[in-house]
């Protein structure tokens, strides 16, 4: 299920989320980012949200360069899920990526 959802998120700026297979992976693979990142990075709240609600999706999981999701969120723009991250109270504004960069620079 999750491969799926990820090309969904990846690929549709109009998204309704259907569900979510219970147990299904939403952590990195080889391949893709974990889905938090890409739901972040695309400004998908919706998606967002359900990820966090499962209790199994860190909030300040980082991709292979060290930029988390807060970081991509702010870097586009993404007002409302740069909120949702802070709001989690599970995230390091002051993380730094592999080049030094803090999510909110």
């Amino acid at each position: 299920m999750s491969s799926i959802l990820i090309f969904i998120v990846t690929t549709y700026n109009n998204l309704e989320v259907q569900g979510y297979e219970e147990g299904g992976d939403i952590q990195e693979n080889e391949s893709h980012l974990p889905l938090l990142l890409t739901a972040a990075l695309n400004g998908h709240e919706a998606v967002l949200k359900l990820l966090l609600n499962t209790g199994k999706a860190n909030a300040d999981s980082k991709d292979k360069d060290g930029r988390t999701a807060l970081s991509w969120a702010a870097g586009n723009g993404h007002e409302a899920i740069v909120r949702l991250l802070l709001d989690t109270g599970k995230v390091d504004a002051d993380s730094k990526d592999k080049d030094g960069w803090t999510p909110l620079y």
